[in-house]
């Protein structure tokens, strides 16, 4: 690990580098693999009750479901979806499945992926 800096609070950006990759922004998870032992820390700046906040789409659920999850997890929701007789019903069934969607994400798992 080298090269960590910044602090979100005072404005400034994150960077991590590691070999010749570089990685730069505000971290919400963090999967660090230390390179003697091979040992990993998982850091976490979020907090569970922000599943309780989520502000989605149906196509961001889409969206998710499939890059993700893959195309069963996609079926899955469209078909619960449509099977909702308002539309109350369908962004309860939205904000439902991306709740279990943030819940499924397991930080280690998402080391490879960026927001951006």
């Amino acid at each position: 690990l080298q090269g960590f800096q910044g602090d979100a609070a005072h404005g400034s950006r994150s960077c991590v580098a590691s070999g010749g990759g570089k990685k730069s922004g505000f971290a919400g998870h963090v999967s660090l693999t230390y390179n003697n032992g091979g040992g990993q820390l998982i850091t976490s700046n979020g907090h569970w009750i922000e599943l309780t906040r989520l502000v989605v789409t149906r196509e961001t659920v889409q969206y998710v479901a499939a890059k993700n999850f893959g195309a069963g997890e996609l079926v899955d929701f469209d078909k619960e979806w449509l099977a909702m007789s308002s539309d109350s019903a369908r962004q309860e069934c939205v904000q439902k499945r991306a709740k279990k969607m943030v819940q499924q994400s397991v930080a280690s798992r998402m080391k490879c992926r960026t927001k951006f």
